[in-house]
Formats: structure tokens, C-alpha cells, sequence
């Protein structure tokens, strides 16, 4: 072989693999948009086969591990890229290149020409729809941004921008009926007794284990997580529906965050679960409740919430090796506490009735601190959590204590649950009054670092 054919051999396999180092590394950098969204844009950035990935607070270094996957070393999440390169898919959502249609979330209940006693119901799952009220069922789809269609029914509808009024041909449907009149509601009292207190508290453990769950998952929540989550926040919705006209709280925020787990990090679904939780606790201090024995529901809000953190947190060590990390076992002593601390004034409430009408208590206040936090046997914490969680709610439901709530504007608190807190903490220790002074933590009513620089005593 003469030098110019070895020249061009040599010249042909440098060209060669020039272009596989080329085709190694796809380019990815610039605007993607999480499952489509795009109100939810993230941002990679790349040299080589090195990335950055980002959106909204969270970010994350990591790389090309082969030619079509990449990996997310912060998140430790790998994703696979599509063959035409315009969709990362990770193992809970898909980042493509270009936004697409952003179907609203009109799931749930329905009132047809706001009527309250002709409701109708909308499941959904993505583009598809399910609409079911008094005169059928029909099957349907998201049409346009604005429009849906009902195939069984041929018939279109027009969804308002904030997704409140369906407007069909011959009829409206409103997420609220608007058939009573505000004179009328304002003189409404309704009677919460032994069914209604024990799924309110229910509700409130629910809504807490999806807030502990969420900080207990990866960076990215995990399908069964994201399943667990939604679930409880739709069950704790359709509770506090009950209560909407005395809380006086636009519930539906509950109903766009389920929708939204899907493209948020567990870090931001606990802060927004974290928020709704401190919404409420505002809202039912304000509502006016009047219950037998002196107590309020507010007790029972907060022991739930924490709770349900606590066995959430406790779930998630099952199984895992022991003893319990340290850090782990004092934030569920911390929710412990909080709860054990929060439900002390309803315990009032707290007995039930047997047969002959004597009473006998139906709750044990120690099972708060009973919790063996340190034991060998990692499923242990759990299992008493949810012994403690179950008791206290056959203790509400066996409870003969009612309370009634005038869905007018007067509330009965005469001030924040933080300022109750150190009022009682100024009067153990000798003084008149106490208010919070915002100089530390006050999560729901109960202000931390033992109270001692969050109180102005006097």
C-alpha cells in the first residue's frame, strides 16, 4: 500500500471519528417545559457531555451516562432521551422541548345552574374526562384550551378562565351552588358531633401525613408517593368541604395542588402543603365554632396534622436499618410533642359513655411519650403512632361533645392561637398577660424555643 492510500485510510478514519464524538453527546441546552406545561419551564445548560439542570428553586449538576440517558447527580434521577430528542422522560415526568395544551384540572363536584340539589360530577385524567349527573353519563375530552366536548351527549361546553362555570347549550354548571341566599347563611347553624369531629380530625392526620410524606421522599417524589400524597389531600378536600361556610377558606387550593404534584419537587409540594396547613389553622381560629365542654376543633386540627407528620416520618424508617438516625427520631418527637401539647385542652372531650351513663376515658395522653423512638425493631415507632392515631379517633367518635358553628362573620377567638400559647406560658410563670412577638417560630399555636423569646410576659 503506497503512502497516499495509507494518507486517505488515515484521513477517513479521523473523519469517522470525529463524527462519533459528535453524535456521543446530543445537544440539550436551552428551555424545556416539565410534562408539557408551560406555565412550568426548567433550563439545561451544557459542555460536552457535562449538564446543569434547573427549575424553579432547584437545580442539579449531572451528565451523560450514554449517548440517549443522562443522570441528575443532586437528584439521583436518571432520564432517558427520546429518539428525536424533544423528550427527556424521568421516572415521574417528561421534560419536552416545546409547551403543550395545559388541560385544566374541572375534577370534582358540580352544581348544574348552581342548583345544590341537582349536582353533578367530573372525573379527569389528563385530556379525558368523565361527566356523570341525574339524567346520564357521558364520556369526553378536553377540546380546545377553553372547550370540552361530551361524546355521548354531542354536545360542546365552554370552561371559564378560572375554571368555576362550565357553560353547556342549555344549562351552567358552577363549582359552588348559588341558590341561598347570604341572609339566609348568615342565621345557618349546623351541628358537628361525633361523625363529623372524628373525620374532621381525619382529615387533618391525612393532610398532615401527605406534608411529612413529602419530606421524606427523593428530590423528585416517586410515583407511589405522588399516588399516596394526592389521595390524601382529595380525601381531607371532600372532609373540609363540610366546613367550608364556617372556615370561610377557598378549599380549591387543595384541588390545583393535587393536580400539580406531578411537576413539583418534594421540597416545594411540603412548602405549599406547609402553607395550606398554617391557611387553615388561621381559618378555624376565625370560624365561629361554640362546642360543648369549652373546647375547640383547633385541637384537634393540630394534633392531627402532627401526627400524621409523625407517622409519615416514622413509615418512611421501616425497614431501614437501626437504630433510628438521631435527627430522624427528633423531628418525630417534635410532632409529638406539638400534638400532645395542641389536644391537652380538648380533653374535656376526650371520655365516652357506657351503657349506664358513666363515663370512662377513652384516650391515654402517655402514648404521646411512649413511643419507642429508640427501639431496635424499625417498624416499632411506627406501629405505635397508628395505635395512637386510631385511639384517638374512636375516642372522638365515642365522644358525647358536639360543636355548632353560625356560618355568619363573628368569630369567637379573641386572638391568635400563638398568643394563647404564651398567654399560658406568661401565667405559669407568675405574670398577668402574654402575647407573641414574632421573635421566633410559631407553627401552628405552638411557639418554639421553649417559649422563651417568642413571649412578651407583663
Amino acid at each position: 500500500m503506497n503512502l497516499f492510500s495509507k494518507s486517505l485510510i488515515l484521513l477517513v478514519v479521523l473523519i469517522s471519528f470525529q463524527h462519533i464524538i459528535a453524535q456521543t453527546y446530543p445537544q440539550l441546552a436551552g428551555t424545556w417545559y416539565i410534562n408539557g406545561q408551560a406555565d412550568a419551564p426548567c433550563l439545561i445548560t451544557q459542555s460536552q457531555q457535562y449538564l446543569n439542570f434547573s427549575y424553579s428553586s432547584n437545580q442539579s449538576k449531572g451528565y451523560f451516562t450514554q449517548s440517549g440517558q443522562i443522570y441528575a447527580s443532586d437528584w439521583n434521577a436518571y432520564a432517558n432521551l427520546s429518539t428525536d430528542g424533544n423528550t427527556i422522560t424521568w421516572n415521574n415526568q417528561n421534560w419536552t422541548r416545546y409547551p403543550t395544551m395545559n388541560y385544566g384540572d374541572i375534577g370534582g363536584t358540580w352544581y348544574v345552574n348552581g342548583d345544590q340539589a341537582n349536582v353533578a360530577s367530573i372525573s379527569q385524567t389528563g385530556k379525558n374526562l368523565e361527566f356523570k349527573f341525574s339524567n346520564g353519563s357521558s364520556a369526553g375530552y378536553w377540546y380546545s384550551s377553553n372547550q370540552i366536548f361530551a361524546t355521548a351527549w354531542n354536545t360542546y361546553a365552554n370552561v371559564s378562565s378560572d375554571l368555576q362555570t362550565i357553560t353547556w347549550g342549555n344549562q351552567t354548571w358552577t363549582r359552588k351552588p348559588n341558590n341561598s341566599k347570604p341572609s339566609d347563611r348568615t342565621q345557618e347553624n349546623k351541628l358537628y358531633c361525633r361523625f363529623e369531629l372524628s373525620t374532621f380530625y381525619y382529615a387533618s392526620q391525612l393532610l398532615g401525613s401527605a406534608w411529612g410524606r413529602s419530606a421524606t421522599e427523593p428530590a423528585f417524589p416517586t410515583p407511589i408517593g405522588i399516588s399516596a400524597m394526592q389521595a390524601h389531600l382529595r380525601t381531607a378536600l371532600d372532609v373540609f368541604k363540610d366546613y367550608e361556610n364556617c372556615l370561610n377558606y377557598d378549599l380549591f387550593k387543595l384541588r390545583k395542588l393535587e393536580s400539580e404534584l406531578r411537576t413539583m419537587s418534594s421540597a416545594t409540594i411540603s412548602k405549599e402543603i406547609e402553607m395550606i396547613i398554617k391557611e387553615l389553622q388561621t381559618a378555624i381560629n376565625r370560624a365561629a365554632f361554640k362546642c360543648d365542654n369549652g373546647v375547640q376543633p383547633i385541637a384537634l386540627f393540630v394534633a392531627g396534622v402532627h401526627l400524621g407528620a409523625a407517622q409519615a416520618w416514622a413509615s418512611a424508617q421501616q425497614c431501614m436499618p437501626v437504630p433510628m438516625p438521631a435527627p430522624v427520631a427528633s423531628v418525630i418527637s417534635a410532632h409529638l410533642n406539638t400534638a400532645s401539647t395542641a389536644l391537652a385542652p380538648y380533653a374535656p372531650c376526650l371520655d365516652a359513655t357506657r351503657a349506664d351513663k358513666s363515663k370512662v376515658a377513652a384516650f391515654n395522653f402517655n402514648n404521646f411519650s411512649n413511643v419507642p423512638l429508640t427501639s431496635l425493631n424499625s417498624i416499632e415507632a411506627h406501629t405505635f403512632i397508628v395505635g395512637t392515631e386510631t385511639q384517638l379517633l374512636w375516642a372522638i367518635a365515642l365522644s358525647d361533645c358536639c360543636c355548632s358553628c353560625s356560618t355568619g362573620n363573628s368569630p369567637n377567638n379573641t386572638g391568635s392561637a400563638c398568643d394563647a400559647t404564651c398567654q399560658e406560658y406568661c401565667k405559669q410563670r407568675g405574670y398577668r398577660e402574654g402575647k407573641f412577638n414574632g421573635k421566633t417560630v410559631c407553627l401552628l399555636g405552638v411557639v418554639s424555643d421553649g417559649n422563651e423569646r417568642g413571649c412578651d410576659c407583663k
